[in-house]
């Protein structure tokens, strides 16, 4: 995997790195899931970590590269922080009817 992160890193920037960590986030969630009963709280609790993992995980990556000159405070502050809260805004306003949509296709 370091390998593959590497490569899409230097050969497709950007896409290489949001892949390498959207694909860990999934394995990582698929692993979770199993073990949790999915109501609407739990729902919010894994959005908002698979959302934290995946910022942190492109914020060290891009690090990592030598992209980004960011310290780790200003990266909570500035990057981490308000995508968060905007995102949990999102879910919490489109939730109720995309949850409803989904019980009515289902029926």
């Amino acid at each position: 995997m370091l390998f593959g992160v590497a490569y899409d890193s230097y050969y497709s920037g950007i896409i290489g790195i949001y892949a390498a960590g959207l694909a860990t986030f999934i394995y990582l969630l698929k692993k979770v899931q199993n073990h949790l009963e999915i109501t609407p709280g739990v729902m919010v609790l894994l959005y908002a970590t698979s959302l934290i993992y995946l910022e942190t995980f492109i914020y060290v990556m891009y690090q990592f590269i030598g992209m980004v000159d960011l310290s780790f405070g200003r990266f909570l502050i500035e990057k981490l922080g308000p995508t968060l809260l905007l995102n949990l805004i999102f879910l919490i306003i489109f939730y109720y009817p995309f949850y409803k949509l989904s019980q009515w296709m289902y029926k």
